[in-house]
């Protein structure tokens, strides 16, 4: 019996300092690469994913500022088209003057060709 004791009390020992030596162990090794490697690899996944979320929201916040810098230029080209308009009617009715005032100019010209002869 006393050998029986003997011998669980040595198997617990020996289970508990294996589990003591497991779970001490800082860098277990799997096929050769250590924990470790894979724990800095997954962080370094993990900081290149944060920084590829913020530079998509920079690139969606700067896609909106274009689409606005888009639409103010959009508004600049209609008042610009409604300018031209304008102008080139004013232009046309600032011909329409010049016509009339030459017919004026020649009318007055034979009026007084004609009391002059």
């Amino acid at each position: 019996m006393n050998v029986k004791k003997i011998l669980v009390v040595v198997v617990i020992g020996f289970i508990i300092g294996a589990a003591v030596v497991l779970c001490l162990r800082s860098n277990v090794p799997d096929n050769g690469v250590g924990v470790d490697t894979f724990r800095e690899q997954l962080d370094g996944a993990i900081r290149l994913e944060r920084q590829t979320i913020r530079d998509v929201e920079s690139a969606a916040d700067t896609a909106a500022g274009v689409r606005g810098e888009i639409e103010s230029g959009r508004a600049g080209v209609r008042e610009a088209t409604k300018s031209n308009l304008q102008l080139k009617e004013g232009n046309d009715r600032a011909g329409e003057l010049i016509r009339d005032c030459q017919s004026i100019l020649k009318t007055v010209r034979e009026r007084g060709a004609s009391k002059t002869e």
